[in-house]
């Protein structure tokens, strides 16, 4: 009888010795993983294992390592024998089933089920650091949508308009910056609240050096962008120039216009995870961007799931005069922290699994 955690809810299992090897599902979070086949010893075996030199050197601990895993990226037959190496087979693997190395990153697969049961149980447990943190995003917000115009006002007070107009300008950018800014800062604070983390409201400030990969992803998308706005402008300037007349000019415009929502929306599918790579300090800003790819690749209808319950979450918010985004954008922003954290096979703090931990339960078994 072998026994391994489940890497989702690390629940511990007990699994048949045939069971090396293959894939099973945990029976309390339906989670898939891997059964590794190094997890064949029950228990493990104190002392060195024969034929292992073992070194003088003080060794570090033994069931520090993942089974059949790696350190820093590196195959375990890669590392330098330099002590006793003895298997855990209690030490789960944060990997999910199928995963691909892109990065610092393992992406795995998930299904939608699970990301929004796990964030909308986390949400109903610290909701009210959620709604707080963004309410503090919403202000500023607020001021980036109005600051510019109040600002101008004041400046025109003075009759130079050509001065108002220039501080009018300056507090437009200067308010955006601020507002993009906490924006991601509050995606830190998504991932903090998945995983349970002190002060997660900290995080509102991400490094100045996030924020300007962030900027630099930003200004590679509007260039990508204003190419295909520029394309499909010529375009049309050809056609017009030619004689086409005003009527083919503007069904090129409406054809151009069908033909950029899908495009929109195709860029938000494949980058709905950037922001969170980014400020989960997992790549610059063309690694955030390759990973952001590679996670929507590989779960592309849990990815398309997720941006519909996003429009939906968002269009209730608005609906209910706007005040309905303190609660709506929160969670759906919580939702996606949770959605790129499982993902990546990175832990999170699921308040069910807590609950059922905390009576200690016997161990069960997978189905395979």
């Amino acid at each position: 009888m072998l026994r391994q955690t489940c890497p989702s809810c690390n629940r511990l299992l007990e699994l048949p010795d045939s069971a090396a090897g293959r894939m099973g599902k945990c029976p309390a979070c339906q989670a898939q993983f891997a059964i590794a086949a190094a997890a064949a010893q029950s228990t493990p075996t104190p002392g060195p294992v024969p034929d292992t030199p073992v070194s003088s050197t003080p060794s570090s601990n033994p069931y520090s390592e993942p089974i059949g895993g790696s350190i820093g990226g590196a195959t375990r037959s890669s590392q330098p024998q330099t002590s006793s190496y003895v298997p855990n087979p209690y030490q789960p693997s944060v990997a999910t089933p199928g995963s691909t190395q892109i990065g610092e990153l393992q992406v795995g697969q998930r299904s939608v089920e699970e990301i929004f049961g796990a964030a909308f149980a986390i949400f109903k447990e610290r909701w009210g650091t959620l709604v707080g943190g963004y309410a503090i995003v919403f202000a500023i917000s607020i001021a980036a949508a109005f600051g510019p115009n109040i600002v101008g006002l004041v400046a025109g007070m003075g009759g130079n308009k050509e001065v108002a107009a220039a501080l009018s300008g300056l507090s437009s950018i200067f308010f955006n910056l601020l507002s993009s800014y906490f924006t991601l800062g509050f995606c830190g604070v998504a991932l903090a609240v998945a995983r349970n983390e002190n002060s997660p409201l900290s995080k509102l400030l991400p490094p100045i050096n996030v924020f300007g990969r962030f900027l630099g992803g930003l200004f590679l998308l509007i260039l990508a962008c204003g190419g295909v706005v520029a394309l499909v402008g010529g375009i049309v300037a050809l056609i017009v120039t030619a004689g086409g007349g005003e009527g083919v000019a503007i069904g090129m415009i409406v054809l151009a216009v069908v033909v950029l929502l899908p495009m929109m929306f195709v860029m938000y599918w494949l980058l709905w995870s950037w922001a969170y790579v980014l400020v989960d300090q997992k790549g610059d800003t063309i690694g955030a961007l390759k990973a952001s790819f590679g996670i929507t690749l590989q779960n592309k209808l849990t990815s398309v799931l997720l941006l519909v319950i996003t429009m939906i979450a968002s269009f209730a918010g608005l609906l209910a005069c706007y005040i309905g985004l303190l609660v709506a954008t929160p969670f759906w922003m919580l939702m996606l922290a949770v959605g790129y954290l499982m993902i990546t096979g990175q832990p999170i703090s699921d308040p069910r699994m807590i609950a059922t931990q905390s009576f200690g339960p016997r161990p069960q078994s997978p189905t395979f």
